[in-house]
């Protein structure tokens, strides 16, 4: 099946009227016993890219946090450090060109309770220069 895509923003031009984050979340129940983990995949597509080497990074992001009844832990991050300063006009997307695993996220802590997996990605500032992101096979192992 398809996998849910992040990340669209419902703008023209640019400025903070185009800063966007797309959000899905999970809720689910974490055993009380063993060791449980959480895994997905993800492929992410920008058109981001960095102009110059500072920042060493793109504006936007994708990022993976547990939300639990004491507030937010951020689990996994892709800060698109990986991303190009060269664009290209003839290829304009850069993606990375497997999905990514993202294993082992330790669930220990939240042991018999229920918590939410929420990823995001953010667009920031501009209608074109826009990221998304495809999610697979959220699994959470020993649950």
């Amino acid at each position: 099946g398809e996998s849910p895509c992040l990340g669209q923003v419902p703008c023209s031009g640019s400025g903070s009227q185009c800063e966007s984050i797309a959000i899905a979340s999970q809720g689910f129940d974490v055993p009380n016993v063993g060791m449980p983990s959480l895994s997905f995949y993800y492929q992410i597509y920008t058109y981001d890219h960095k102009p110059d080497p500072n920042p060493p990074r793109a504006a936007d992001y994708f990022r993976a946090y547990i939300r639990h009844p004491g507030g937010e832990q951020l689990v996994y991050e892709d800060d698109l450090s990986w991303v190009g300063s060269d664009y290209n006009c003839d290829n304009p997307v850069n993606k990375k060109d497997t999905w990514q695993f993202v294993s082992s996220i330790d669930l220990s802590l939240y042991k018999g309770k229920t918590v939410d997996i929420v990823f995001n990605v953010a667009n920031g500032g501009h209608n074109y220069w826009n990221t998304w992101v495809y999610i697979d096979d959220v699994t959470c192992n020993g649950c």
